[in-house]
């Protein structure tokens, strides 16, 4: 019995040591994260209902402090931008396959810095200046 529990707790340790390491947050723009089937067909018309009509019956919960600093400086890391996290605002969209997906305002979002769209599969996504929508993923 001694031997069982020790091999038991050994590959415990080992599959824990493999996979329970922290995870890599990565940031997508919706285009790049419909291809790489990070969200869903279905997915991406909710996302689309939900940022073109203000009228949609979706609440996503409200995200804490701590996962909006998280979301902010991993989207800073990413880009690189000489900003600070105050420089931020986004509009938290939900929790969508793991993802967690928010319009994000701001100034030096670079040749975004006019009005535009962007279709994916038949959704045209229409965008204020210097907005886009990201998901992030392993937060």
């Amino acid at each position: 019995m001694k031997k069982l529990l020790t091999f038991l707790g050994i590959s415990t340790f080992s599959i824990c040591g493999a996979s329970c390491s922290a995870s890599t947050v990565d940031i997508y723009n919706l285009q790049e994260a419909f291809n790489k089937n990070i969200i869903s067909l279905n997915e991406l018309q909710s996302i689309h209902y939900y940022h073109e009509d203000d009228s949609m019956p979706i609440y996503p919960e409200t995200l804490s402090d701590e996962m909006k600093d998280k979301m902010k400086t991993s989207f800073l890391d990413k880009f690189e931008f000489n900003a600070t996290k105050d420089d931020i605002n986004f509009s938290y969209y939900g929790k969508y396959s793991e993802s967690f997906v928010a319009l994000v305002h701001f100034s030096q979002l670079g040749d975004l810095n006019v009005q535009g769209y962007e279709t994916i599969t038949d959704f045209e996504f229409h965008y204020a200046t210097n907005q886009r929508i990201f998901l992030w993923t392993g937060l």
